[in-house]
């Protein structure tokens, strides 16, 4: 089968920084390479000679079709992961052998295989590098003096830290020329920041002496790169600035490599178990989202029989997941209308950068505390402060245990006494089990079938969990990640 060319606006190197003109975003995980049609060659018969026989020629085009290459099909990884291996300098992009060719799928993503990236310079002089110049100031040796190019190849180098004080020369006899450096090709170029007072921003360029970092792919599938992802130009634009720091290798001639991305498995058509809408929508929004998807375990405490009602969207990078009691419907029907008393839970993450400390206001309900409340013991090591009740709210127990806030809050009318109980049955509960995460809170209100709920930040992603009775940090102690896969 031959693969058809396909115009695109390309992808366009520049010291080894990648631009992708109109490209944007990316969406799921997990490589598994489709095997190659089988082939079997049977020897042609040789002619028999004869005397009139006259040699047999063959002319090729070098305009004859490729051989098309087995096709990958790949679980794309997330936005966040592809930007997350690009800011370590190890995502890489595969560009086609010829300007005008593409993948009819997208662009690939690459991760090594079998080999690895040097990150520290661990002697010298080394044994693995050779010098290759030292520059002062590159920001305006490198280019032209406003610094664009230098800041744009700083990106993509293969920058070294040294092991030790001790490693970096104190004087060397090289090359002190920025010209120097364009004689390596950029796969190959090194550096590592070597500066003194005199030059702050001297920076030491390194070619590789015992080794090469591989500048083609000659096989496909590679044997020293793994697809990662396969996402189309016009969704790699939500990826942000990070997908200029991935690197480029370039594809043999002979290869035409071809991959592609899984499509997202069907829903089933209703869901009546737990385990099903963790297992199908949860990996579909571990696909898409941009944050990390964690998901309890379970989110019911006892048996249910019946069918369950499912909502759930990616937005704003984030993802929010409704699931209640119901009739037979679909994923996202329009007809879902959940009721308080038919809620089991509702689970969201979003995007906080730089991760900051919960604040009441981000919560849908909080207690509103006076200037003064009594100290009383919950448990044993727990200590909680009790306010008496306001106009519009009854009293409020505050406490900290295993670095959560947590609050538990009464009606208008409810007594100290009643409050003091419930936070004490909660602070007993929670024992010593370890709660996630940092910058956690948790607010209870008294009453049959009243809200809970918690949130707290994992590495930059906030989650927020709803819940009716005291559920909600129960299902924070079951949180899970879901893979894509």
């Amino acid at each position: 089968m031959t693969m058809g060319r396909i115009t695109t606006t390309g992808v366009v190197c520049l010291f080894g920084v990648l631009v992708l003109a109109g490209c944007g975003s990316v969406t799921q995980n997990v490589v598994s390479s489709s095997s190659p049609a089988s082939t079997s060659r049977r020897a042609s018969r040789a002619p028999k000679a004869t005397p009139s026989s006259t040699p047999m020629t063959t002319t090729s085009s070098p305009f004859a079709s490729q051989p098309a290459s087995p096709m990958v099909t790949v679980r794309n990884a997330a936005p966040t992961q592809l930007e997350a291996w690009a800011s370590r300098h190890t995502l890489y992009v595969l560009s086609p052998a010829s300007a005008y060719a593409t993948n009819p799928k997208g662009t690939i993503f690459l991760l090594p295989k079998s080999f690895r990236i040097p990150t520290t310079l661990h002697h010298w002089p080394s044994d693995r590098f050779t010098s290759v110049a030292s520059v002062n100031q590159p920001a305006t040796q490198i280019g032209t003096s406003t610094g664009t190019l230098w800041y744009q190849m700083s990106v993509s180098l293969y920058w070294l830290k040294p092991a030790g004080s001790n490693v970096l020369p104190q004087a060397m006899d090289a090359s002190t020329s920025a010209q120097a450096i364009f004689h390596v090709p950029a796969s190959q170029l090194f550096a590592v920041r070597w500066p003194d007072a005199a030059h702050p921003d001297r920076v030491l360029f390194l070619k590789p002496r015992t080794f090469a970092m591989p500048r083609i792919v000659h096989h496909w599938p590679s044997h020293r790169f793994r697809v990662v992802a396969v996402y189309p130009s016009k969704s790699l634009r939500s990826m942000g600035n990070l997908i200029s720091q991935v690197r480029y290798v370039t594809e043999g001639r002979q290869i035409n490599a071809r991959a592609r991305s899984a499509p997202l498995k069907a829903l089933p058509p209703f869901f009546t178990r737990y385990a099903d809408v963790r297992n199908t929508v949860g990996r579909r929004l571990a696909h898409t989202s941009d944050v990390p998807v964690y998901l309890p375990q379970h989110i019911l405490s006892g048996p249910y029989h019946g069918p369950m009602d499912v909502r759930y969207n990616v937005q704003n990078g984030g993802f929010a997941l409704t699931i209640g009691g119901g009739p037979r419907r679909p994923a996202n029907s329009p007809h879902i209308h959940f009721g308080n008393a038919d809620l089991f839970g509702t689970i969201k993450g979003m995007a906080w950068t730089p991760a900051f400390h919960a604040r009441q206001r981000y919560m849908p309900f909080y207690p509103r505390t006076t200037s003064s409340g009594t100290t009383q013991t919950l448990s044993s090591g727990v200590t909680a402060t009790v306010y008496s009740g306001q106009a519009q709210q009854g009293p409020v127990a505050l406490w900290n245990q295993d670095g959560w806030t947590i609050n538990v809050i009464g009606s208008p009318g409810t007594s100290q006494d009643v409050v003091r109980s419930q936070a004490s049955s909660i602070a007993s509960s929670l024992g010593s089990q370890k709660l996630p995460g940092i910058h956690g809170r948790a607010t209870f209100a008294i009453g049959s079938g009243a809200p809970s709920e918690a949130t707290y930040d994992v590495k930059g992603t906030r989650y927020f969990i709803y819940a009716n009775g005291f559920k909600a940090v129960q299902l924070v102690r079951q949180m899970a990640i879901v893979k894509p896969s």
